[in-house]
């Protein structure tokens, strides 16, 4: 567990540090109140997440999960998330009318400029597919720590769910955040389940290794193709392409960097630079919104819109947070912490932090001791979450999947019959 905590500790340092690089330019300096929010809040979820991480309440499981069992709920929850991915694309595809033919890019870029203009709508099909989608990751964390538990026919049926999931996600979300977190996630469970089994030292079969590498190589190359074909799309130059996004940031971006973006390498350093802006710009954009005085708090919706929509749907009332109103940039990233501070305050911000590291460790200590229960499946959702911190919040995406890991633990023990 302690290793765990250090790779979220090591996010932290990699982020502040890599956003003083001058790699896409230079960030502006932030406030003071910035930095001791950020190293409050990290320093915080660590004290929360060893405090409890030493206490001795959970006792390990009384066995392990029939492998037989994990492959038929892992099944399950991959039915569910599969439907949802069905829904949101008929949602897109029919109801908003883009059809099969409008890039994932175009369709965020108008439904953002929609959005700005008040004129974003919800539907319930494409809400109640939200909340199914994120029922993939406790069927990859069952399917992770159990492996041999599909059969060929099953692992068939799995593979065609997975490609209706990630045709939705690449297609018409273009999904990095949610694909990129199945990945860290299938790479937690894989670390923990080695070091446990391999009596606290890491092992792990060099094909498993080979499989993870390749994941995160090609789903950097995602990021680098999502990036590029923004521009290549609209017949766009990069150096105007980045001019023109990094005016909405507090970035300086000399004449250098512009000139890296000519040649055969351009695409590269363009990517390279996009990616820079991506992972650092929560620093920056949660500086602007704490000097915004008399602040407009979500209360919640802005990690949680759902609830909102819901709300309107089920209800019929208007309960929604106006983001074009009340954030200075729409669609950047604020950092957890930052996006903690835009729903609820300096103290909610600290209380999230609390909350998330006691939870992860709880969570992580019932999933390292096999313990069955819903709690365990959510240990990695948790502390992938927790990664992810020092760029966006992930819980607006991952939420849904603590329901899921719940209703995984209950079907568990309906197979069992414990």
């Amino acid at each position: 567990m302690n290793r765990l905590l250090q790779l979220v500790l090591a996010t932290w340092a990699f982020t502040l540090i890599f956003h003083e690089l001058p790699i896409g330019g230079r960030w502006m300096p932030v406030s003071g109140l910035v930095w001791t929010c950020l190293i409050g809040w990290v320093t915080v979820f660590a004290a929360s997440y060893v405090s409890v991480a030493r206490l001795k309440a959970l006792a390990p499981g009384k066995r392990r999960l029939y492998p037989g069992t994990a492959g038929y709920v892992a099944l399950i929850l991959m039915a569910i998330s599969a439907i949802g991915a069905a829904l949101v694309i008929f949602d897109f595809a029919f109801l908003r009318g883009y059809g099969f033919n409008t890039s994932a890019s175009l369709i965020r870029t108008l439904e953002t400029e929609a959005a700005m203009k008040g004129l974003s709508t919800s539907s319930g099909v494409s809400g109640i597919g939200r909340l199914a989608l994120p029922a993939a990751f406790p069927a990859i964390i069952l399917l992770a720590a159990n492996p041999g538990a599909l059969s060929v026919p099953m692992k068939f049926v799995f593979a065609l769910m997975s490609v209706i999931l990630l045709y939705e996600q690449l297609f018409f979300e273009g999904g990095r955040f949610f694909l990129t977190a199945a990945l860290a996630i299938i790479a937690i469970v894989v670390f923990v389940r080695t070091r446990v089994s391999g009596g606290g030292g890491f092992k792990i079969s060099p094909r498993m290794l080979a499989l993870i590498l390749v994941g995160g190589i090609v789903t950097l190359l995602f990021f680098g193709y999502v990036f590029v074909s923004r521009i290549t799309e609209r017949d766009d130059f990069f150096w105007s392409a980045y001019r023109g996004f990094t005016t909405a940031f507090a970035i300086d971006v000399d004449v250098d960097i512009i000139a890296r973006f000519d040649g055969l390498l351009g695409s590269a350093w363009f990517s390279l630079s996009m990616l820079w802006i991506y992972l650092t710009q929560g620093i920056n954009e949660f500086d602007q919104v704490l000097l915004i005085e008399h602040f407009n708090h979500a209360q919640g919706l802005y990690q949680f819109p759902h609830f909102g929509q819901i709300a309107q749907i089920v209800a019929g009332i208007e309960w929604r947070y106006d983001l074009a109103a009340n954030l200075p940039n729409l669609g950047t990233y604020l950092t957890m912490a930052g996006a903690s501070y835009v729903d609820f305050g300096i103290i909610g911000m600290f209380v999230s932090a609390l909350l998330l590291g006691g939870a992860t460790a709880i969570c992580l200590k019932a999933f390292i001791n096999h313990n069955r229960s819903g709690f365990a499946l959510c240990g990695p959702v948790l502390i992938t979450i927790a990664i992810f911190s020092p760029v966006v919040s992930l819980l607006t995406t991952l939420w849904p999947a603590f329901i899921w890991a719940f209703v995984g633990s209950r079907l568990v023990a309906i197979f069992e019959r414990d």
